[in-house]
């Protein structure tokens, strides 16, 4: 059975919780399809109150395109807008350039940069894509940082922004991506989600987007699948015990996503425990009364560092997506993946589907 379907199925199951699905899915029947998933977190930098966290969940529902933030920022068009019309024309003339650009570097020749040669200038900018977290932030400026001071001349007409939109064959990491759990090499701060009475400063921190690929959608948005590059040794993606890229099972599209094929989306909530066990907690996030009480007593204690506290609640969200280890405080069934994989036999007509995979062309094509 095709797991890579997971979160599409929650519609099914009587306890959505704001899952919200397309509801035809017709076009993709008999089509190879790869599901891909992206997570966004409410950063203040972007996000800095409620209001614009909830105008971005209103303005990105299902059908809604994804742009990449080079588009968002060319066009000064902000997260948190609807797509107007005059918006989404000025955004695809932006992406049309970035596609240009692109499909310049796919047709490129062999390239060399700091002693390795790579096929095209797309593995190149790959390379240093997947393996720096400062390289985007310089792309634009005047004054690109001086150890990618090589890659200028091929990055000179890119816009300022990261011109692509990244995703993860693996809803796991699409979800820890949006509720802010994903590590650099160091620990990133979640921010003061809870107060000293178990209060949630905010309801939602994140939001996760569910797409299907075809290979019609992989024409435009242009796909590449890291982790088959590097096997292919066309780039070589660095790993570490805290930040292991591989294991995102990355999948970069180039400037946008079209909008049919954006097909679920989710509202990342977190769970509030600043009262009594709420009964629905099972069902929406697999927490039994047990772990909720032992959650919220911690969080309550004035005794208990906020450095543990912090760390107590970064092992609940990564418990609430996937636990790893079992104990009777979780219901595994209602945990974010698990309930996803149990009623997969629910999605009507699922046999429709094909499951796709993503050559080294950016092609999608039918699963050997």
């Amino acid at each position: 059975m095709f797991k890579w379907f997971i979160a599409l199925f929650f519609i099914q199951s009587g306890f959505c919780y704001e899952f919200e699905t397309v509801g035809d899915f017709s076009a993709f029947d008999e089509k190879p399809v790869v599901a891909l998933w992206r997570g966004t977190h409410f950063t203040p930098t972007h996000y800095p109150d409620k209001r614009s966290q909830r105008r971005y969940m209103q303005h990105h529902g299902v059908e809604v395109p994804i742009y990449s933030a080079a588009v968002h920022r060319k066009t000064q068009v902000g997260y948190d807008q609807a797509l107007s019309d005059l918006n989404l024309k000025a955004m695809d003339l932006e992406v049309e350039a970035l596609r240009k650009t692109f499909k310049g570097f796919e047709d490129s020749l062999q390239i060399t940069i700091d002693k390795r040669t790579y096929n095209n200038r797309r593995d190149a900018f790959q390379q240093i894509y997947a393996n720096s977290t400062t390289f985007i932030s310089g792309l634009g400026s005047t004054a690109l940082p001086t150890q990618y001071k090589k890659y200028k001349p091929m990055t000179s007409k890119l816009p300022k922004g990261n011109p692509l939109i990244s995703f993860s064959s693996d809803i796991r990491h699409a979800a820890k991506y949006g509720y802010g759990l994903k590590d650099y090499g160091h620990l990133q701060e979640l921010g003061p989600l809870y107060d000293e009475k178990g209060k949630r400063s905010m309801r939602y921190i994140g939001f996760l987007q569910g797409v299907f690929m075809t290979d019609h959608a992989a024409k435009r948005s242009m796909p590449y699948d890291v982790v088959l590059h590097h096997k292919a040794d066309d780039i070589n993606v660095k790993t570490h015990f805290s930040n292991n890229i591989l294991s995102e099972h990355e999948v970069s599209c180039v400037g946008k996503v079209a909008g049919p094929n954006v097909v679920v989306t989710l509202p990342l909530k977190v769970p509030d425990f600043s009262g009594p066990y709420p009964g629905h907690y099972r069902e929406e996030f697999g927490l039994t009364k047990r772990k909720y009480d032992n959650i919220s007593n911690m969080l309550t204690d004035p005794n208990v560092t906020q450095e543990k506290k912090d760390a107590r609640i970064q092992k609940m969200l990564n418990e609430i997506i996937y636990p790893t280890n079992q104990d009777n405080g979780l219901v595994y069934k209602y945990t974010l993946c698990h309930r996803a994989e149990d009623i997969f036999l629910d999605m009507p007509g699922c046999d429709e589907f094909v499951p796709g995979v993503i050559d080294l062309n950016g092609r999608v094509r039918a699963k050997d």
